[in-house]
Formats: structure tokens, sequence, C-alpha cells
């Protein structure tokens, strides 16, 4: 299925991934996979709303989420090592076991 990730800012699509879920899977499993194909495929990050995120054990290193919205997003166990998350809404969001 192809799921849209907006821009918190202008609340249009940032980039749309190509992800192999269920429709009926939550919003945030959706955008966990999303941002996980745009980790591998070198999308644009910055600034994108991923809020309630289940990117719980991602591998996000490298990645730049300068400004991100990441609001109660999940994640436990991320690999987040050289992450530029300058900028970026962390509360509530769930760090548990992440590598910083």
């Amino acid at each position: 299925m192809i799921f849209n990730v907006m821009n918190r800012n202008t609340g249009e699509t940032q980039f749309s991934a190509e992800i192999e879920c269920s429709e009926a899977e939550p919003r945030g499993v959706k955008l966990g996979l999303s941002v996980q194909w745009a980790a591998k495929n070198k999308a644009n990050l910055r600034y994108a709303d991923l809020s309630d995120a289940d990117l719980s054990g991602a591998n996000l290193r490298r990645a730049s989420l300068i400004g991100a919205d990441l609001i109660g997003a999940d994640l436990r166990r991320a690999n987040l090592s050289y992450t530029n998350l300058r900028d970026a809404n962390l509360i509530g969001a769930n760090l548990t076991g992440a590598n910083l």
C-alpha cells in the first residue's frame, strides 16, 4: 500500500512510502513502516509529522529528523546514533533503550 507522510508545518504530503501492511493497521504502525522506508530510500524526514509513530527497534542511524514532530512516538530500542534531532518535538516519546 502507499502511505502519505505529511509535513508538520504545511500539512502537505512530504513523501509517499510503499509499505507492506493491512489497511486496518493503526496509523502509528503505518507511519513507523513509512519512516523505515524513508530511511532506506533517503526520503526527506525534516519537519515530518511523525506523532505517535511506532518506531520501536527502527534503524534511523544518520537520519535527519530536524524539526520532526515525534510527540508520543515509540522509539524504544531504536538506533538513533548520529541522527539529527535538532528542533524535533519529543514530548512523550518513549526512548527506553534507544541508542542515542
